[in-house]
Order: structure tokens, then C-alpha cells, then sequence
């Protein structure tokens, strides 16, 4: 069994295998139970509030009604009867004014004087409870008031207890004893009849869910299956024995069927680009075997895009087909990787060929300058950038013309990739004691001491992230010294926070000093 096989059956038993539980429809149902528990609990208790505020607005309007109605009973009894406006007139009247209360209430009814005492001789006085006796000093303060006696279901009785007022004085009180029973028994059943309308409509949209979700996974879990088992290829290197993607899954109008579309072609990708990869495997190793000095690095730097693919293969397999934003995010870096290997050994295979001695020429290096610029021009737009370049008319160097352009455009194209965008980008060239050189600047957040001891080393990136996104392999710098050294040159970096200058100088007079080649 292959190492990559032990790590993916070893990760797999962790995972999602396709059962209920752990799985999307079982997240879903417990989430669904919980909204509906957390929700009938808000309504219950919105309900029962709602109910009990409608019941007291109630009886508070039905014991104004009756405090009035008492009021105008008692004033039009003391007049019918002569009787005068105090306790002692009251006293008369208590009997005619249970009657009078009697005819529009069916409640019992009970008249005291201010002090609570009950009118009727034959009643005796009971002792109060703490609350009631709270009840009649707030009616002996000519307040109006009520205390309920309840439960959830079924009881409710109401105790009011009214000043009696006659012209503004008081002359008595009176003591009501109201039956709310029946309402309370309309709002139980208002509670329960809402609650069980909403468990029926929870149960139904329950099920309902649950087949849509079935409808939905069940594909899912099948593109799953498949995504694993190509993985599993993958990781044993048997490329062409992944099966393709069954076509009622590829063939669905909806998102999955786009879905498993996409996956169909991201595995054509793969395929394709593992063909290209094993194509290369020659070109790598005659490179390593002809520069032993970069074996270890170039093996760790050509082993990178392939560990990305892979690790995008085997992310899809412990995705299981579900992430669409990845599987796109998968092929982009499965192709960018694999363009990246390819210019990388492009230029291992140029460090390596090139000859040691070819004929020179005298190149203008201002007018070469000017046409790497309008090479480039193209390119610069896409981030903002322009290209300036500034120098004498014509300032003449001894080399190789062709060698010289990659130089520059290796330099212009470092300056528009890491550069700050929107910037300008200055090219200059001149004379100075030190002989010819020529010298490009870019705006950006510049390179620390220990990055410039380092940067023209093989396979040495400053921002080795953003480097692969732009499709480097750290080898650009090296071809440019090694260029320069060839033509007895010197090209050195310089840089500080929001600049960094790349200067190439050449011997003014062309004499040739034992350069190393290329």
C-alpha cells in the first residue's frame, strides 16, 4: 500500500461517510426542532400575555362602569328618598342600592361604610385578609380598585372594592365580588387551539423539508462517492482509471447538475495536466543531474505545484463535492501550479544552456531600453503602471543584444509584478566614473537588509505567496546577475520603505576582464 493511500484511509474514517446522523439533513432536522420549540415558547408566552393585558383592560372598563353606575344609583336613591348627603343617609339606602346593582350585575354584592364595615346588621364582619384590607384603605383613599385570583386554565374571580362618591364626598364603599371564569376558560382554549395549529403546520412543513433535502443530498452523496474514489486514484497515480461522473448527475438542470458539470471538467483538467506534468519529469531530472549545486532546493521548488494539485485532489474528496467556490478556486490553482512548473524549468533549462562565449556587438542601450518599455507598455496598463525612461541619446555597451533584452525585460517585469500600482516605473540610463549603467525604480513597500543579502540567490522569493501568484519560481533574479557577470557587469539592489532601484553597471570601455559566461 502506497503512502498516500495509508493518509486517505486513515482521514476517511473521521469523516462524513453518508449516514443521517453528522450529516446535513440531521443538522438541518435538529435545527428545524429548535426554531419551532424556541418559537412556540415565544408564542405562548406573547399569547398568555396578550391575553391576560385584554382581560384586565376588561375588567378595569367593567369596574369604571360599575364604580359609575354605583355613583349615580346611590346620588338618586339620597334624593328620592330625602335623605341627606352623609354615611347616615347611606346607612338608609345600602339595601335599595344592592337592588338597584343587582338589576344590571348578576355579581355579589356587598355595601360598607367608610371603614369597610359591612351595612347589613346581619352580616357579621369577617377578618381580612392582608391584601383585601390594602383594597379598602385605597377605597377609604377614594381610589377604585381590584385584586385577581387565577390560574391558567380554568379559575378567575375578581374582588372590587369602590368608594362611593355623592357630590364629591364619600359617603361609603362598596364591595364587588365578579366570576371571569368563563373568559379565562375562552383564552385557555384560544392558547391551546393556536398551539396546536402550529404544531400541525411545523409537523407538515417538517416533512416537507425533509423530502427536499432527501432530493437534494441524495445526489450529493452519490457526487461524493465519486470524488473520493477518484481521489483515492489520484493519490495511487492511476489517473486513467477514474471513472467518469454518471450522466444523470451531469445532465440536471439545476445547481447540482452544474455542479457535477464542473467537476466533470475539473477532472478532464487534472487528468490533462498530470499527462503534462509527467511529460516534464524527463526535462527535471536531466536539470538536476546537470546542476547538482541546485539539487535540493529545485527538488523541493518542482515538488510544490505537484503537492498543490494533489492537495486540491485530496480537498475535494474530504469536501465531497459540495463546495462549488472551491472546486473553481481548485482548477484556477491546478493550472496556475502547472503553468508555474513549466516556466520554471524553462528557466532552469536557460541557466543551463547557455553557451559560453558567442559574438558581441555594440548595443545602444538607451534605444534598447526604450523599445523593452514599449514591449512592456502592454502589460504596465493592466496594473496602472507607466513606463518612463529617460538617459542620452545614445549610450553604448559591448554584449549580446538578445542576452541584454531578456535582462531588462526580466527587471521591467520584477518592477510591474511586486510594484505598488497606479505608479510610475522609471528606467534610466547614463554615464558615471564607475562606467555604464542603467537602472530601474519601482514604488512599494521596499526589501529589509536580509532580503537584499538573499535576493538573487536560485529559488529565493521575498513574498513567496504573492510570488505564486504571479507565477514565479525565484529564478528570474539569478538569470539577470549571471547575464550581468557574463557581460563584466555588476547589477545590484537597493531599496527603502515605498522604493526599491535595480542598477546594472557596465565596463565604460567594453574591454573584456575574464567574465564568467552563462
Amino acid at each position: 500500500m502506497k503512502r498516500g493511500e495509508r493518509r486517505l484511509e486513515k482521514g476517511g474514517g473521521k469523516r462524513f461517510v453518508g449516514g443521517f446522523v453528522h450529516g446535513i439533513r440531521w443538522k438541518i432536522s435538529l435545527g428545524l426542532v429548535l426554531i419551532f420549540l424556541l418559537s412556540s415558547v415565544f408564542l405562548y408566552q406573547m399569547l398568555q400575555t396578550r391575553l391576560r393585558t385584554r382581560l384586565e383592560e376588561q375588567i378595569t372598563g367593567e369596574m369604571t362602569s360599575l364604580w359609575q353606575n354605583a355613583n349615580f344609583y346611590a346620588r338618586q336613591l339620597l334624593v328620592t328618598y330625602g335623605l341627606n348627603n352623609d354615611e347616615e343617609g347611606f346607612a338608609e339606602i345600602g339595601e335599595g342600592l344592592e337592588e338597584e346593582l343587582a338589576a344590571v350585575t348578576e355579581w355579589e354584592t356587598e355595601v360598607c361604610d367608610c371603614l369597610g364595615n359591612p351595612l347589613d346588621a346581619s352580616e357579621a364582619q369577617a377578618d381580612r385578609s392582608g391584601e383585601e384590607q390594602e383594597l379598602f384603605e385605597a377605597a377609604a383613599a377614594g381610589r377604585a380598585v381590584y385584586r385577581m385570583v387565577y390560574d391558567r386554565a380554568e379559575y378567575c374571580r375578581v374582588t372590587f372594592v369602590l368608594p362611593v362618591l355623592v357630590s364629591g364626598k364619600q359617603v361609603g364603599i362598596l364591595r364587588v365580588m365578579a366570576d371571569y371564569s368563563d373568559r379565562q376558560q375562552e383564552n385557555a382554549q384560544t392558547v391551546r387551539l393556536v398551539l396546536g395549529v402550529m404544531i400541525f403546520t411545523f409537523g407538515l412543513a417538517f416533512i416537507l423539508c425533509l423530502l427536499l433535502l432527501n432530493h437534494f443530498v441524495t445526489p450529493l452523496l452519490r457526487l461524493s462517492g465519486h470524488s473520493r474514489h477518484a481521489a483515492q486514484r489520484m493519490c495511487e497515480e492511476e489517473i486513467d482509471q477514474i471513472p467518469a461522473v454518471p450522466e444523470p448527475l451531469t445532465h440536471r438542470q439545476d445547481e447540482i447538475g452544474v455542479l457535477a458539470g464542473n467537476y466533470s471538467r475539473m477532472l478532464d483538467t487534472v487528468q490533462e495536466q498530470f499527462q503534462r506534468i509527467e511529460g516534464d519529469r524527463t526535462q527535471i531530472q536531466e536539470l538536476l543531474e546537470s546542476r547538482q549545486e541546485f539539487f535540493d532546493q529545485a527538488t523541493h521548488e518542482l515538488k510544490t505545484p505537484l503537492t498543490v494539485i494533489r492537495g486540491y485532489a485530496q480537498l475535494l474528496q474530504e469536501d465531497g463535492g459540495k463546495d462549488w467556490e472551491l472546486w473553481e478556486t481548485g482548477l484556477d490553482q491546478i493550472l496556475r501550479e502547472s503553468d508555474r512548473l513549466q516556466r520554471m524549468v524553462r528557466q532552469l533549462l536557460d541557466l543551463r544552456s547557455r553557451p559560453q562565449e558567442a559574438e558581441r556587438t555594440w548595443i545602444d542601450l538607451t534605444g534598447l531600453a526604450r523599445n523593452v518599455a514599449k514591449s512592456m507598455e502592454l502589460k504596465a496598463r493592466r496594473y496602472g503602471n507607466t513606463l518612463c525612461v529617460t538617459g542620452p541619446e545614445e549610450c553604448r555597451i559591448l554584449g549580446q543584444e538578445e542576452l541584454i533584452r531578456q535582462l531588462l525585460i526580466n527587471l521591467v517585469d520584477n518592477a510591474i509584478k511586486y510594484g505598488e500600482e497606479n505608479t510610475p516605473i522609471e528606467i534610466e540610463t547614463g554615464e558615471n566614473r564607475a562606467g555604464i549603467y542603467l537602472t530601474v525604480k519601482n514604488s512599494g513597500p521596499g526589501l529589509s537588509s536580509e532580503e537584499l543579502e538573499h535576493i538573487f540567490e536560485p529559488f529565493y522569493r521575498v513574498d513567496k505567496a504573492r510570488s505564486r501568484e504571479q507565477g514565479s519560481a525565484g529564478l528570474g533574479l539569478t538569470l539577470c546577475r549571471k547575464i550581468a557577470e557574463a557581460h563584466q557587469g555588476l547589477l545590484t539592489a537597493e531599496s527603502e520603505p515605498g522604493r526599491t532601484v535595480f542598477r546594472i553597471t557596465f565596463p565604460r570601455d567594453g574591454e573584456e576582464k575574464g567574465g564568467t559566461g552563462i
